[in-house]
């Protein structure tokens, strides 16, 4: 019975990954000057869950790669941590 279950719990983690292909669209040109999540992060979006400091890595260097992005510091939070505007536009 219990071999039973941990192959039932083996094949049910393996079969609820889900395809990320909605993520990163194959058929749509994307700018290569602008580094993709898992070259920033050091894994694929969806394999682990984001740390705060983690998406702000990220932003800032979207922010410096693109023209469309600005990213203005707006203070720090009450426990020191710095808070940021994204502003996302056209060039």
């Amino acid at each position: 019975m219990r071999l039973l279950l941990s192959v039932l719990l083996v094949f049910s983690i393996e079969f609820s990954q889900v395809d990320l292909s909605y993520y990163l669209p194959a058929d749509i040109s994307y700018d290569q000057k602008i580094s993709k999540p898992a070259d920033i992060l050091g894994f694929q979006i969806g394999d682990w869950h984001l740390r705060a400091d983690q998406v702000q890595d990220y932003l800032t260097v979207l922010a410096k790669e693109s023209n469309r992005m600005q990213m203005m510091p707006m203070g720090e939070s009450y426990e020191q941590r710095p808070t940021t505007l994204l502003i996302v536009s056209s060039p």
